[in-house]
């Protein structure tokens, strides 16, 4: 309603056209990837992976509800901030500190801005 009062019907339905491709590809997205992982794992194809996942996903949202999707949300975050800090430590404790920065810079991964 914004866009149709600021900038008029043809902005809206812009937005809105560009909204819908949007979370169209984002839903292929979502889908797609792990539903080729799960299908690389188990072995069945991708097709009924995606449609399992899909089907997994939306009854999981639907019965849990959306305190259901925050908690599993933070919980995912904690594990991957875990997985994180141990990747670091472990690192840390193989290579030492100095050596990660040395074989980090010969392989040009500290040259963030070039």
């Amino acid at each position: 309603q914004y866009l149709e009062r600021r900038f008029g019907m043809l902005c809206r339905l812009c937005a809105s056209l560009a909204f819908s491709l949007q979370m169209t590809l984002y839903m292929g997205i979502v889908l797609y990837a792990p539903a080729l992982a799960l299908s690389a794992v188990t072995g069945i194809s991708i097709n009924w992976s995606i449609i399992s996942i899909g089907v997994v996903c939306t009854f999981y949202s639907t019965l849990g509800g959306m305190k259901a999707v925050l908690i599993t949300d933070v919980f995912q975050s904690l594990l991957m901030f875990a997985a994180v800090f141990a990747v670091i430590t472990q690192g840390v404790r193989d290579f030492g500190v100095r050596d990660i920065f040395k074989i980090a810079g010969e392989g040009n991964r500290l040259e963030f801005f070039k």
